[in-house]
């Protein structure tokens, strides 16, 4: 586990202290390192740096903009690129 961290903390750029306050406000779980865990901290660091939301309120609309995106059809694999059909 603690090899594990270290990779995911330098894959992701995060210090200690944000990697132990988003996994405390379950933000992130205690995944390695993806493209969709890549996306997630850089959206959580926008909503904190420019909208200055609280944790919380970060982990409610990072869960709700998942949710869109999956309902919408959206394809993690390539952002921007919506999926139409079945």
């Amino acid at each position: 586990m603690q090899d594990e961290t270290i990779v995911t903390r330098a894959v992701l750029r995060l210090s200690r202290r944000e990697l132990r306050a988003y996994r405390a406000h379950g933000l992130l779980d205690d995944e390695v390192a993806t493209a969709a865990a890549e996306r997630r901290v850089r959206r959580i660091r926008r909503l904190r740096r420019d909208l200055g939301m609280s944790y919380d309120t970060i982990a409610v609309v990072v869960r709700l903009v998942e949710r869109i995106e999956q309902l919408e059809g959206f394809s993690a694999d390539v952002p921007g690129v919506r999926v139409i059909g079945p």
